[in-house]
């Protein structure tokens, strides 16, 4: 009886370690992929900001272009503003 009881307590032991060790191995691998989730997030925040300021550099040079072409040449109608927004906005979709 002692015996059986012996090898009972070893089989729960080494299950509970098994147990133990698959649960380390799957927390572990979840908060790894969390922590990579979370940095591509960011990464992703960071582009989006950069690409408005891009966007926003386009359209005041732009802008510029147009008032200087029209200070040289007023009989030119350029619409580069409104050609610009038109292009930024069609990349959007």
């Amino acid at each position: 009886m002692a015996e059986n009881e012996i090898i009972q307590s070893t089989v729960m032991i080494i299950i509970g370690l098994a147990i133990t060790g698959i649960t380390g191995t799957i927390v572990g691998y979840f908060r790894t992929r969390s922590k990579c989730l979370r940095e591509m997030q960011k990464d992703l925040n960071d582009m989006s900001k950069r690409n408005f300021r891009i966007e926003k550099a386009i359209i005041i040079l732009a802008r510029m272009v147009d008032e200087q072409t029209d200070k040289a040449h007023p009989e030119l109608n350029t619409d580069l503003d409104g050609l610009i927004k038109e292009i930024l906005r069609a990349g959007d979709d």
